[in-house]
């Protein structure tokens, strides 16, 4: 005998008919009926379209993320997760912190009622440190994660200040912090060289000026002695 079959248009469940092991295929040998899907738990016997549910927290399963968990997904599309301050979006199957090359949120498919295994997370981002952030100072480590602090120690003949000089009293490090999307290390202050005493030489006068202006290590003063006098 011949057999036709029917298969539900998107959007539609299959009733009366029998499964010939094809979940989105049916065989019977009286015409099948599709109607509307209202909701995942009806039937069983689903297929087409079907949206997810506002997912428990534990779809996600990712703490350093920010989801709208009461907003249905519809079938197909995708639940948005953004990284928290500070990470990035991340491969799962990637070994490494996150940088600010990375976006800053991902995506979660929902089909038939079921949220997709999450192939991202949210990683602490990583600060990498330059000399170019503070040419007088030195970090004991190379790197640092997101809102993170570092000890920056100054080299010698620099302290700590947010002026352009410093007093030879003034600290000789400083905390910076890895600030998260810029992937830089901040900080209010910085090591600058240490201002010197202007040197009173008797029988000469100053004829060159330092490059600062002033009198600060690494700088050089010009004097020339007095008529009758000599170096």
């Amino acid at each position: 005998s011949n057999a036709s079959y029917a298969m539900c248009l998107d959007g539609a469940l299959m009733f009366g008919a029998v499964s010939d092991g094809d979940a989105s295929a049916y065989s019977s040998t009286t015409p099948p009926t599709c109607v509307p899907i209202l909701g995942c738990a009806s039937t069983a016997e689903v297929c087409g379209m079907e949206g997810c549910a506002p997912p428990p927290p534990t779809a996600v399963a990712d703490p350093n993320a920010i989801y709208n968990a009461s907003a249905s997904v519809a079938h197909t599309a995708s639940l948005t997760v953004t990284c928290k301050a500070g990470y990035a979006a991340v491969a799962r199957a990637d070994v490494r912190a996150g940088t600010c090359d990375d976006a800053g949120e991902y995506q979660i498919g929902c089909k038939y009622c079921t949220y997709a295994a999450p192939e991202m997370e949210c990683r602490r981002i990583q600060c990498i440190w330059g000399a170019a952030q503070d040419p007088n100072g030195q970090n004991a480590s190379s790197s640092a994660l997101a809102l993170q602090t570092v000890q920056i120690t100054c080299n010698e003949g620099f302290k700590v200040s947010a002026g352009v000089s410093a007093a030879p009293t003034d600290a000789a490090s400083y905390l910076a912090t890895c600030e998260g999307r810029s992937c830089m290390l901040s900080a209010t202050v910085a090591c600058r060289p240490i201002r010197c005493s202007m040197p009173a030489l008797p029988n000469a006068r100053q004829v060159e000026a330092s490059a600062s202006g002033g009198f600060a290590h690494g700088d050089v003063l010009g004097f020339q002695c007095n008529t009758s006098y000599a170096a």
